[in-house]
């Protein structure tokens, strides 16, 4: 007796090459929560590649590890910032500045992270040594007139209370001119928000006063507009003066070039006298000490030359790193600043963080999603893209699960809050790919080390030669090209437009660490269930063994014994026996078996649903006429589960899975991209795991499996010298994920624990996004070694042309400008990929 409502999906999969039956929960991974910490027992010598320097994310962290308390931690960018170098100068010099505990720049992203004693004197102070070495705290200034500011102490608690804000970077209070003087993230808080705070604590504001301030890109671009302008006229009457010997035009040319030096080279000189007080020599001090020494021996060409095309070379390399910093900016665009919320039945509008968790928010077409949340009325599409990295929208409706930052496309709908402000998917990905720009690669570790050993050895050449030839001006040259800048920032520039592509496209890479060790991957296991396949479970037959147990029977039974599941299989079978109008009544007693199936009771009856095992461990035999039924549906490619009542096996529901229409194409285009080996493994059992292999032509599967077997498994694959990736859903295959080199979590939009613990973290559930993070990583790889060898071929190119006199001062400069120039090209092609 049977009811069969598709048609074998084995044969759908054999006609279309685009479904199969599968499912890889059975009752391994429905029926078990891993909460086993010994799931996670792994090998440790694989654990290096999740074992990174320690990257100190917050005061409590700081204190941990520096054992000091009363530790306030400040992230914000900095403007004017085209130097690998410059960042270490400024790191150096942060952390001699009085009341900082630590202080992280990374040249990249442009992001500083420092641990400071929290007081606004040692602000004043760090804001005070970014600018004098060239730098600015980007961030918005601002006055505010204050009323009712009845006190000192209410001043003090102000600052404190207003210190203690995320995105309010520095507050002063004036008590005598009744003034608070803020600068703020604009990225993080907007100043209406800064003004609700202030006036909770009943300070009233009567004016504001914005401070006018012009960019360092913008300076620097006047800078370098008048030094190439005077350069141009000292060039132009020098050449007068020596190819017609217009005596009266030598002293002018020389006021030219002189002038050309001073306005060029005046931030050059702070910047070098800064860091040669902060014990870091960089390319600002070679380059002051080299124009200084050809003025000294009055090469006024020389000179200028220098300095202008050091300054035109350094304003070229700050647009394009701008450009490759882009990916960031634009998810902090994407942010809703307002929310429209029913209150006390009325629509007010308040800011997209003034939210709280459960309230109504109401969004309109054409209106972008303020937070994240369940839509309860209304339905739509929604452009997601921002977020998931897809292209088309997605159909939304009642009981879907919507982001902030995505747009509400044609329809109006009203959402339920679950995540609001800094919590939400948009907010939380942000950071990541904030924090990741700013990890080192082991590669990018490399050229620090040599630039570390190459300076010194270059300063020693120099003198050297100085001291033999007395030639000051090969000297001079050599200064100039003795710092590797194209060395140095030929890494960072391509872990950051990698990094930018990919989050643009909903994968979220970890760092540069997990970047590089993603395009060394030869091998990768697969979860099944919702990763290969829809993770959709549906019911596809039920059948009675018995002629006196009707189809109905059967289903009631199984709907009993389901009934309270959380798991996929579960919910399929209870949602199919209430299609068919059966009332489902409550178990009196339910034992999960985990792995292999569940138990329960009803009116003294005992029901028994799952794997053969648990059948025979209940002393039921499973017949031979039982056994040919369960393994001709199991070809099928289904999960069959047989149903017990009290002493015998009445019947058996068959579910299946379908598989992804991209994923076949998906795993072929892996071995394109240089995996050798592809491994299914899943829960299900061995016909039905075979029948999805053949299905996707995996190298091998493996069936059966609990979620630390999967874990044995990646261990295997290392043992035979293998680099592995392991992909699946993050939460029950967090063990595999944490055994490979490289684990990739797939569809984990609004699920933060998979967020935070995979390398690698897929925003849909497109399994094609995992041969292109390793066609990315793999290009990524490719240009960084392309920049290293580029960038050596021209260091050492540059030193040996100077030594034989092939070159002189400023084609030097504009050498060493140029590679330094290409390489930030050369990494910016990233943006591109595809």
């Amino acid at each position: 007796m049977s009811h069969q409502d598709e048609p074998s999906v084995a044969d759908e999969c054999k006609d279309e090459n685009t479904s199969c039956a599968c499912n890889d929960t059975a009752y391994n991974d429905s029926h078990n929560h891993v909460n086993d910490d010994s799931c996670c027992e792994h090998d440790h010598e694989h654990e290096h590649e999740h074992d990174h320097e320690h990257e100190i994310d917050d005061e409590e962290q700081f204190e941990e590890l520096f054992g000091t308390s009363g530790t306030k931690k400040l992230t914000f960018h900095l403007g004017g910032m085209d130097c690998a170098n410059c960042a270490l100068s400024l790191q150096k010099a942060l952390d001699n500045v009085d009341g900082v505990k630590k202080a992280t720049v990374s040249f990249g992203p442009r992001i500083t992270n420092l641990f400071f004693d929290g007081e606004k004197e040692t602000f004043e102070r760090v804001e005070k040594t970014i600018r004098s070495l060239g730098f600015e705290l980007e961030g918005e200034r601002v006055i505010l007139n204050l009323e009712s500011l009845t006190s000192k102490s209410l001043g003090k608690k102000l600052e404190q209370e207003l210190g203690g804000v995320r995105g309010i970077l520095y507050a002063a209070v004036s008590f005598d001119k009744s003034t608070l003087n803020l600068i703020y993230n604009p990225s993080e808080i907007n100043l209406p928000k800064i003004k609700s705070e202030i006036q909770k604590l009943g300070v009233t504001i009567a004016g504001e006063k914005k401070t006018a301030k012009i960019s360092k890109q913008k300076i620097k671009l006047l800078q370098t507009a008048a030094a190439g302008a005077l350069f141009a006229l000292g060039w132009a009457t020098r050449w007068l003066f020596n190819t017609y010997g217009v005596s009266s035009l030598f002293f002018p040319s020389v006021i030219f070039l002189l002038s050309a030096v001073v306005i060029g080279g005046y931030s050059t000189v702070l910047k070098a006298f800064y860091s040669l007080r902060s014990k870091v020599l960089d390319v600002n001090t070679l380059v002051a000490v080299a124009f200084t020494g050809a003025i000294i021996i009055r090469e006024y060409w020389e000179a200028s030359a220098v300095v202008f095309l050091f300054l035109f070379g350094s304003l070229l390399e700050s647009y394009s790193m701008e450009k490759t910093r882009n990916a960031i900016r634009e998810l902090i665009d994407l942010k809703p600043k307002v929310a429209r919320v029913r209150r006390y039945d009325t629509e007010v509008e308040v800011f997209a963080d003034e939210v709280k968790k459960g309230e109504l928010v109401i969004v309109k077409a054409g209106e972008k999603i303020p937070v994240d949340g369940m839509v309860i009325k209304g339905s739509t599409a929604v452009n997601q893209s921002s977020v998931t990295g897809e292209s088309l929208p997605v159909e939304k409706t009642v009981g879907d699960e919507v982001f902030s930052g995505t747009i509400n496309t044609d329809g109006y709908i009203e959402i339920e809050t679950t995540k609001t402000g800094e919590d939400t998917t948009l907010s939380k990905i942000i950071k990541m790919v904030e924090k990741a720009q700013t990890e080192k690669a082991p590669l990018q570790t490399f050229a620090e080390k040599f630039d570390v050993l190459y300076v010194p050895v270059v300063l020693l050449i120099a003198l050297a030669n100085f001291l033999i030839t007395q030639n000051l001006l090969v000297t001079l040259t050599l200064l100039v090209v003795a710092c590797p800048c194209a060395l140095v920032i030929s890494t960072p520039v391509a872990i950051v437009s990698g990094i930018g592509n990919a989050a643009r496209k909903g994968v979220l890479i970890k760092g540069g660490r997990s970047l590089e060790t993603l395009g060394k991957l030869d091998a990768i296991a697969f979860d099944k269930t919702g990763t290969i396949t829809l993770g959709k479970i549906k019911v596809f037959e039920v059948d009675s063994f018995y002629d006196d147990v009707p189809i109905k029977d059967i289903l009631y039974w199984a709907g009993i014994g389901e009934k309270m599941a959380e798991h996929q299989i579960g919910k399929a079978i209870v949602e199919y026996v209430r299609s068919e109008n059966i009332t489902i009544p409550d178990p009196d007693k339910l034992s999960v078996v985990s792995g292999i199936g569940i138990s329960a009771e009803y009116k003294g009856r005992k029901v028994i649903m799952g794997k053969r095992k648990l059948l025979e461990n209940n002393g039921l035999i499973v017949s031979r006429n039982v056994e040919n039924y369960l393994e001709k549906a199991e070809s099928k490619g289904y999960t069959v589960i047989p149903i017990a009542v009290d002493d015998r096996i009445i019947g058996a529901i068959s579910v299946a899975d379908l598989l992804k229409p991209e994923a076949p194409e998906a795993l072929s285009k892996l071995k394109k991209v240089g995996i050798k080996q592809i491994l299914m493994l899943t829960g299900d059992n061995e016909r039905t795991a075979e029948t999805i292999a053949k299905c996707m032509e995996v190298d091998n599967f493996k069936a059966n499996l609990l979620p630390e077997d999967k874990v044995s498994y990646v261990k295997q694959l290392h043992e035979e010298g293998r680099v592995v990736g392991m992909v699946g859903d993050g939460i029950n295959d967090a063990p595999a994920l944490a055994a490979a080199d490289i684990g990739i979590a797939m569809g984990v939009a609004g699920t933060d624990v998979a967020i935070e613990t995979a390398d690698i973290a897929l925003m849909s559930d497109d399994v094609s996004k995992v041969p292109y993070a390793i066609g990315l990583s793999k290009k990524t790889n490719a240009i960084i070694r392309q920049n290293i060898v580029f960038a050596l071929v021209m260091v050492f190119a540059l030193l040996i042309a100077t030594l034989f006199g092939v070159l002189e001062l400023a084609s030097g400069i504009l050498g060493h400008e140029a590679s330094a120039l290409l390489v930030i090209l050369n990494g910016m092609r990233l943006l591109r990929y595809k």
